[in-house]
């Protein structure tokens, strides 16, 4: 761990604090220590790899944050219905909970609404990817769980998070992550497999009449981050 009193000599305690506390970074911090690095291409390498996005839902100096860094777990237990993506068949590799995080934040960082600032732990978000539409997300043991606040945006929500699964996976993993996916019924609390709700047209996943397709360009490989994006506004 860096020193602080090095930072403080040069004015840049108060970034040395965030980042490591609150993995949220500043460009004048990566400038310090990336003295002669060619900043500009390291911080869009970073977002490239979706391990770092720009941060603007507060006042003041630009940011950016660096799940990797986030350290504390979520006290509290997350609330919606829920959707489980379960890699127990094969792993869930460290990381891509991270990266998973990193592309939320980005979506909703590009939103033209007034969203809420995120809440973030290593293990857990709240975040709105769309205005009044807020999702919790958890990771525990080989799952990735999406918890939905608003029943009529369940099925668009759980599209957004599979599509970025599967560009992490695409982009990052050569492929090489599997998963299954199940639903609840909120009525009986039971999950069912992704196919059999989309069979049984299980409610409220696809009862809604406003859903038609699932979300598939994630499955274009290496798709412009940017194009990607714009693709959930």
């Amino acid at each position: 761990h860096a020193d602080v009193v090095e930072f403080k000599n040069v004015g840049l305690e108060d970034d040395f604090n965030s980042t490591f506390n609150d993995a949220l970074t500043t460009r004048d911090f990566l400038d310090y220590i990336w003295q002669g690095e060619p900043i500009d291409f390291l911080v869009d390498l970073m977002k490239r790899t979706f391990l770092l996005s720009e941060w603007n839902f507060t006042q003041g100096e630009p940011r950016f944050l660096i799940p990797s860094l986030l350290r504390s777990t979520c006290p509290d237990e997350a609330r919606g219905i829920k959707c489980v993506f379960d890699f127990s068949k094969s792993f869930l590799p460290v990381g891509v909970f991270q990266r998973l995080l990193c592309l939320c934040v980005a979506i909703a960082a590009k939103s033209k609404l007034r969203i809420l600032e995120p809440i973030l732990f290593k293990d857990f978000c709240s975040i709105e990817l769309q205005q009044n539409s807020k999702i919790n997300l958890k990771t525990e043991l080989s799952n990735i769980i999406l918890f939905v606040e608003n029943d009529k945006q369940s099925f668009r929500n759980f599209s957004i998070i599979q599509s970025m699964l599967r560009k992490i996976n695409v982009d990052v993993l050569g492929t090489g992550l599997e998963w299954s996916e199940y639903m609840e019924d909120p009525k009986t609390g039971k999950l069912f497999s992704q196919s059999v709700a989309k069979s049984n047209q299980l409610a409220p996943w696809y009862s809604n009449p406003e859903v038609t397709e699932e979300i598939k360009i994630a499955t274009v490989k290496n798709m412009e981050l940017n194009s990607f994006l714009d693709n959930f506004q």
